[in-house]
């Protein structure tokens, strides 16, 4: 690369122009070539500190100044103070990718939260990692990058002690100029790595000359400097930044191997010289079959260089600055185009990645209906369940208590209709997130790389979020499509606003409008309030019964809560005309009557239950894993109030699912079914048998020492002991584990019916009279074996052999205890009694006495 003061922004700022100020620009001059004698020293230990990285030392910064001309064009003028304050920005903005950037070396960066944070985040524990390993280097190169902004913009303020502290050593060493500017330099460094609506306040900010220049006119824009810094910045890239020898000593792998390749390929981008089409070329030699990833990552880097570049036009129009000479990268709409200067060789690259066309379509389709189910309590509750997740990132991150944060839903009449309000003091969204993340169609800030720039330290918390699919939000286009986000960022970012808002008038089918909240419409406190126009009759479809039920419909507070029963969180309701009302107390579902929490999981079902009489509530018992934690509250499946919607799996206190087989609640396991049917309990299933041998016990108590049929059927499947079941009927009346094994010390056969015996067409008597003179054989027992649940075993599997955990299971084991064997003809006729004489026939399994 040529020298950086041949080129032509270094010499239109810094070549005598005798205009009286020629002076000043030689000492900015050379105030600079100090400032960088030293950088280079600094920037020549990020190889090795960071050896898989492209050249990041001196000579990249010398070509920003190249790259910064050619994108900028021959006419483009900066004064020297301009010029001075860009090359000590070009000089710092990578430079903290070295452990010498940081005065007190290795141990003030292992004295940062954030390396703690990465060694969490990448499984290691920090008290036992030792220097040089490649897990030591992993997270030294994680911490590096992520903070290398940051320290970015201190780095011309920072000192280096010398002579036992005695001395202090500065990047920059000139004291005026350092006081006049170091701050300046930083920040535009700092910026090449923000978002570009965050340039947007850079407008504003002029630095006027210091006396030490006077009386030289020099101001400073700022915006204009950080546009050229981060688009020169993108821009370069090229053969010097990889090249060929370095990359054989160093020997990449990875993604690093890949930026290597492409770059090594090409050469020093160049702008078109026709000035009308005002764009940026890159070309370099080409790129067989074997280096189709590199060529597709040279293609993706021009694109965003393109990006780059296009914004930066409209920041420089829209704030009235002199634009650059160029808007746009050459070729890159297409790679068919961007291979006519970056060639292939033996293979033709056609962009064939998935797309999606229509995007409005797609949301329509899968963000709705068609993925949640049509009633539209699903949408509601995958707001909650955002609304959960921002409040528990708020606790961890320190901006509430382990007790503290609320979410409230609420209902506003209006002229336009009825609004339907979800409103959390969690931690709110930046403009970024907001407009970026949040309209992204499957992108969820919890599982994306944003979390790092947003959130940083939620990575090295126990954060556990619900949502993680990214698309949850758009569920809310079931409900009505106009809609408002309002938000105020937990600690807002620099320079950008404290609340956003963004409405949808018509759906999706028009691009929304980002504006500041009015007045009214502002947010007391840090959080999201999401606002719905809720369409005719969406709320009476809300409140609408869920078959099977007892009730022709439930209350929006009930609704409320059978979405979200078991939070941590206090969830309120507010409905017009009514105070504002608790509907769940934080942690409440563990201590709340049995009866209570029963109402608030299925409200249909037991709105009117009879107190006076048997029911679940009264056998409900906790169901605890080995630590000793509740994990569910819940009793067998059968009781006459029990339906397929009494059972339910709740995932951070939100409903994931149904549970059949129980009824009551217990935590499930994190979840991919997205419509919310099925749930895998958070159980092992030795957990399981220790409930279920309580459940009997309970049960046993409450009915006078008989468990009912169908419940024993049930405590079968989860493994309980045999000795308290109730069997099935022989003869036709219940028969309990000891009164089979009294009948079987008598006897030398038993016939097995599967199920209760019923009329069969074959039969040769009338329906009516074989319900009114069956009469069973004394030898039939008839067992219930229909209390299979797939859940089961998808648990952990260390209880009980699961082929023992069955009522049939239970009978055999019983015969071989009291016949000591036993021989089976399975699926025989046998005579299992008669109707007026007439005999009665059904295929069954006969045990004998083993002779």
């Amino acid at each position: 690369m040529e020298n950086y003061q041949q080129s032509p922004l270094w010499c239109k700022a810094f070549n005598e122009a005798r205009d009286g100020f020629d002076k000043q620009r030689t000492m900015l001059a050379s105030a600079f070539m100090d400032f960088r004698d030293r950088v280079s020293m600094l920037v020549a230990q990020i190889h090795k500190d960071m050896p898989s990285l492209t050249v990041h030392d001196i000579t990249h910064i010398d070509a920003l100044w190249w790259t910064a001309s050619e994108i900028a064009g021959p006419d483009y003028c900066l004064n020297p103070a301009e010029a001075f304050v860009l090359g000590g920005a070009f000089l710092l903005h990578d430079s903290a990718h070295c452990i010498a950037a940081y005065p007190g070396g290795m141990d003030e960066i292992m004295a940062l939260p954030e390396w703690e944070m990465y060694c969490s985040v990448l499984g290691y524990n920090s008290s036992v990692l030792i220097k040089g390993t490649d897990q030591f280097q992993q997270v030294l190169f994680e911490v590096l990058r992520s903070l290398h902004p940051k320290q970015a913009r201190v780095l011309a303020r920072q000192s280096w002690s010398v002579s036992n502290g005695k001395e202090k050593i500065y990047l920059l060493p000139q004291d005026d100029l350092r006081r006049a500017y170091a701050e300046v330099i930083g920040e535009i460094a700092e910026s090449h790595w923000h978002s570009h609506h965050q340039l947007e306040h850079l407008h504003q900010k002029k630095i006027m000359p210091p006396a030490y220049l006077g009386p030289a006119p020099w101001t400073i824009d700022v915006l204009k400097l950080a546009l050229l810094l981060r688009t020169a910045d993108a821009a370069h890239i090229d053969s010097q930044r990889a090249p060929r020898f370095l990359q054989a000593l160093v020997n990449p792998t990875g993604v690093s191997l890949a930026h290597w390749n492409f770059q090594t390929k090409l050469n020093s981008p160049k702008r078109d010289p026709d000035i009308i089409r005002a764009e940026l070329c890159y070309s370099g030699s080409s790129f067989p079959i074997d280096e189709q990833d590199a060529w597709w990552l040279a293609y993706d880097t021009a694109k965003m260089v393109d990006k780059e570049l296009r914004m930066a036009d409209r920041l420089l129009v829209e704030f009235h600055r002199p634009r650059f000479a160029v808007k746009s990268v050459a070729n890159s709409h297409s790679p068919e185009n961007f291979a006519r200067n970056v060639a292939t060789e033996g293979w033709h690259p056609v962009d064939t990645s998935i797309k999606i066309t229509n995007i409005n379509d797609m949301v329509e389709r899968f963000g709705g209906e068609k993925l949640y189910g049509q009633h539209p309590s699903s949408a509601l509750r995958e707001l909650i369940q955002n609304s959960v997740d921002s409040i528990r990132a708020c606790r961890s991150l320190g901006g509430l208590g382990e007790d503290e944060g609320e979410l409230e839903i609420g209902l506003e009449d209006s002229p336009q209709g009825q609004w339907l309000h979800v409103t959390d003091t969690g931690v709110g969204m930046s403009r970024y997130v907001l407009t970026e993340v949040l309209l992204d169609f499957g992108k969820s800030l919890w599982r994306s790389a944003d979390l790092q720039s947003e959130w940083k330290d939620l990575l090295s918390k126990k954060f556990e979020a619900v949502g993680k699919f990214g698309i949850g939000f758009f569920s809310i286009f079931m409900l009505g499509e106009h809609i408002k986000i309002t938000t105020r960022r937990f600690e807002p970012k620099e320079s950008e606003s404290a609340q956003w808002l963004l409405e949808f008038s018509n759906g999706t089918h028009q691009r929304p409008t980002l504006r500041p909240p009015l007045e009214h419409e502002k947010m007391k406190r840090h959080g999201t309030r999401v606002s719905v126009l809720l369409f005719d009759g969406k709320l009476q479809e809300l409140c609408a019964k869920k078959p099977p039920s007892r009730r022709v419909e439930i209350t929006f507070p009930e609704v409320c809560a059978q979405l979200a029963p078991a939070l941590d969180i206090n969830l309120f309701v507010r409905i017009p005309g009514e105070t504002r009302h608790k509907i769940v107390t934080a942690n409440d579902w563990t201590k709340i009557d049995n009866l209570d929490l029963l109402h608030r999981i299925a409200p249909s079902e037991f709105v009117n239950a009879d107190l006076s009489k048997g029911g679940p509530w009264k056998s409900m018992t906790d169901i605890e894993n080995t630590s000793g934690k509740v994990v569910g509250r819940a009793t067998v499946s059968y009781p006459s109030y029990a339906t397929n919607v009494s059972g339910i799996g709740v995932y951070n206190g939100i409903f994931a699912g149904f549970i059949p087989g129980l009824v009551g609640i217990v935590n499930v396991r994190p979840q991919d079914d997205l419509a919310r049917q099925s749930a895998i309990p958070s159980l092992s299933t030795l957990e399981l048998k220790k409930w279920a041998n309580h459940q009997s016990s309970i049960l046993s108590s409450l009915n006078k020492g008989s468990i009912s049929i169908k419940d024993s059927v049930m405590l079968a499947v989860y493994g309980a002991e045999h000795d308290p079941l109730t069997l099935g009927t022989l003869g036709g009346n219940p028969c309990t584990y000891e009164e089979l094994q009294q009948y079987c010390l008598n006897s030398d056969i038993l016939i097995l019916h599967e199920g209760t015996i019923t009329h069969d067409d074959d039969d040769e008597v009338l329906f009516r009279d074989f319900y009114s003179f069956f009469e069973r054989d004394d030898k039939v027992l008839e067992v219930d074996m229909s209390g299979g649940v797939f859940w089961i075993n998808k648990l952990e599997q260390n209880g009980p052999d699961r082929d023992t955990c069955s009522v049939l299971n239970a009978v055999q084991h019983l015969l071989s205890q009291a016949w000591g064997g036993f021989d089976v003809d399975e699926d025989t006729q046998a005579l299992i009694g008669e109707v007026l004489g007439a005999n009665i026939y059904r295929d069954c399994n006969i045990y004998t006495r083993t002779k």
